[in-house]
């Protein structure tokens, strides 16, 4: 019984560090106040969409038909729709940065 416990926390921990490297530059793109090229912004928050619109059920069946069974795709599928949530998150943040309190 902890096999199977200790697997799943190793899931949302692979998928949720794999979605934070992704994210953070994907979400400096997807902010207006740092993305050098208008065509890069509207890249990157169509790619932050469509990682958020589709399930994760949807990911995990393409990855079990991709990589086969296992706890791999699983974390792929979380990675996947956690790149959608997380860069949009930091997106957002970014936005909100006024740059005035860095400089004191």
């Amino acid at each position: 019984m902890l096999w199977p416990t200790l697997e799943t926390v190793d899931i949302a921990l692979f998928g949720t560090a794999v979605a934070l490297v992704l994210a953070t530059p994907l979400a400096l793109l997807a902010a207006r106040n740092t993305t050098p090229a208008r065509p890069l912004y509207i890249a990157a928050r169509g790619l932050i969409a469509f990682a958020r619109t589709v399930p994760d059920l949807v990911w995990a069946l393409l990855f079990v038909t991709a990589v086969g069974l296992g706890p791999f795709p699983g974390a792929l599928a979380i990675s996947v729709h956690s790149v959608g949530m997380l860069g949009r998150l930091f997106a957002e943040v970014i936005e909100t940065w006024t740059w005035d309190r860095w400089r004191r």
